[in-house]
């Protein structure tokens, strides 16, 4: 048996994430895997507008029988790395798809391109025995966005993670026209979720009992807990809120997410469900804000930001 070192290479297609002509290089100092991201060549059989290419390679010291035999995934070295590599991939696809404001249903890998090895100075071989799933994607907001590498980088080097309530908003998002009955529960779960998550990271002594006990409705900790949270950024010079429109759509979502659950009502207008998701979605983005996050201002819909410099109390 040789220990010798392998270089592994793992690609997937992904889509919904608008790069804008730019390539995303990263690479885990922890893991030493390196990352890239870039659009995929339109003149590729099977390209779709929007697909990316993720990519993940690292070298290890693996132990080879015989090289004539080549790796399978069925090697538990083996198998642990590409999970580490997939991991990887998928943190910089959700850093990506959150810092970019895309949307569309829960994953973004789309396709599955090739996990492959070689020995320094061999040709690229398959990782035998892959079994693998396919899963899709699919609102830019900015037409002309910032530049994604030194926002990932920053995020990576922090190590940010998407928030669940983002996560929950896209599934409901990708509901929509499907399942819209599922897509106003969740999107209520979303913003409950997300507005928990939020006091955690400012306030981490609340972190067990927002797990654990019961919280006062979403509205009433939107209206009179909010101003009253240590936020790490009021861009607008006023003091923490949710502007009153947003408020009644969530209101509007409450009741409509009641009705569904204890009352069993069965129709769901398609114009108020898209209200619904949009002011879900401007919350989030707001919240990440008051997180820090001067980015998210990019992803709130233009009535909202006006609305944040005209309704509030203003910080002494």
């Amino acid at each position: 048996m040789v220990d010798t070192s392998v270089r592994f290479r793992l690609r997937y297609i992904a889509a919904g994430i608008r790069l804008h002509g730019e390539t995303l290089r990263l690479r885990d100092r922890r893991s030493g895997v390196s990352l890239r991201l870039a659009e995929r060549p339109r003149t590729e059989q099977g390209c779709v507008g929007g697909d990316t290419v993720c990519e993940a390679s690292c070298t290890r010291g693996i132990l080879l029988i015989n090289a004539t035999q080549g790796l399978s995934v069925e090697d538990k070295a083996v198998a642990a790395l590409f999970d580490a590599m997939y991991r990887q991939i998928a943190r910089l696809l959700w850093l990506a798809r959150w810092r970019r404001g895309s949307v569309g249903p829960h994953h973004s890998i789309r396709q599955f391109v090739e996990f492959v090895w070689r020995l320094k100075g061999g040709s690229w071989q398959a990782v035998k025995d892959m079994v693998h799933l396919n899963a899709e994607i699919g609102f830019p907001t900015k037409i002309k966005p910032d530049p994604l590498q030194p926002a990932i980088a920053t995020l990576w080097r922090t190590a940010e993670s998407e928030p669940l309530g983002h996560e929950l908003w896209r599934e409901a998002y990708g509901n929509r026209t499907a399942n819209p009955r599922s897509a106003a529960v969740l999107a209520v779960a979303a913003a409950e979720v997300g507005f928990k998550e939020f006091v955690a990271k400012l306030v981490p002594a609340t972190a067990w009992l927002l797990e654990n006990v019961p919280s006062p409705p979403l509205l009433k900790m939107l209206t009179k807990y909010l101003p009253e949270l240590p936020v790490r950024l009021a861009p607008t010079g006023r003091k923490a809120h949710v502007p009153t429109a947003v408020r009644r759509e969530i209101e509007e979502a409450i009741r409509l997410r009641n009705g569904l659950v204890h009352v069993g009502e069965r129709q769901i207008d398609q114009a108020r469900l898209r209200s619904i998701l949009g002011a879900v979605r401007d919350l989030l983005y707001l919240l990440d804000v008051y997180s820090g996050q001067r980015w998210a201002t990019e992803h709130i819909s233009v009535a909202t930001q006006k609305a944040l410099n005209t309704e509030g109390a203003r910080v002494q």
